[in-house]
């Protein structure tokens, strides 16, 4: 697993939305445990910048007009995982957090379903592709989507989530404020160089409604460069760190 096809892969994605002032305000990506399940990347959009979209018109496309009434759905897209163990995609998600700016990385491993529970309900959120669920006639996702045997492993055998906030793919505005805030970052809110060496350990939880959280503290708004915040979690505190989104 490559840090570079992961970056890559949100700058194709990010940049048609771009022209309309809509931007990339958190990524996700989901892993089974086993290694013989791909990754899927979850980006999920802002709402629409009217006066980014204003502010950016000679680099929009024409007739292309911002709109402050609804944002995108998430879109997901299927990245191959090459039988990379989930420290190795560690590795890389959090050097592409770092690189791209972002304040925080957080890991939640999920324990497994209970016996009975249905993979397939949305409160459960196995974070492996599109579904059909609409608001307002507006679908959550679109995108790939993983084989329903990778969401049957899950659902036996738990599952991991990272996510982050890529500043460097803020709007002009948002990526001001955040260089003002972090002397780490670059004029273009990336950064340069490596994260460090240290690794969260990992909690493996294997007992249904249980989970693990750990996250990595990222800049210098929090006055480190690198700090960790390890937690186990159960059912009474399952939204804790946004871990049910």
């Amino acid at each position: 697993m490559q840090a570079t096809s992961i970056l890559d892969a949100i700058t194709r994605a990010a940049a048609a939305p771009a022209l309309a002032g809509i931007y990339v305000e958190a990524i996700k990506i989901g892993a089974t445990y086993e290694y013989d399940h791909d990754l899927m990347m979850t980006i999920i959009w802002s709402m629409p910048d009217a006066s980014a979209a204003i502010e950016s018109v000679e680099h929009s496309l024409p007739g292309v007009a911002a709109s402050v009434l609804s944002r995108p759905s998430d879109t997901t897209i299927e990245l191959p995982r090459g039988m990379a163990s989930q420290a190795e995609i560690e590795d890389a998600v959090l050097q592409v957090a770092w690189t791209t700016g972002a304040w925080c990385l957080y890991r939640g491993e999920h324990g497994p379903l209970a016996p009975g529970e249905d993979f397939r309900d949305l409160k459960h959120g196995i974070p492996f592709g599109r579904d059909g669920t609409r608001i307002l006639g507006q679908r959550i996702s679109t995108g790939d989507a993983l084989p329903i045997d990778a969401y049957e492993r899950a659902a036996d055998n738990g599952w991991i989530v990272w996510s982050f906030g890529p500043q460097s793919f803020a709007s002009a505005r948002q990526r001001k404020l955040a260089q003002a805030k972090d002397r780490t970052l670059r004029a273009d809110c990336t950064r340069a160089g490596k994260p460090g060496e240290y690794r969260g350990r990992w909690g493996y939880p294997s007992e249904p409604k249980t989970g693990y959280e750990h996250q990595y503290q990222l800049g210098k708004r929090h006055q480190r460069t690198l700090a960790v915040d390890d937690r186990i979690r159960t059912s009474s505190n399952t939204s804790e760190k946004g871990l049910d989104r």
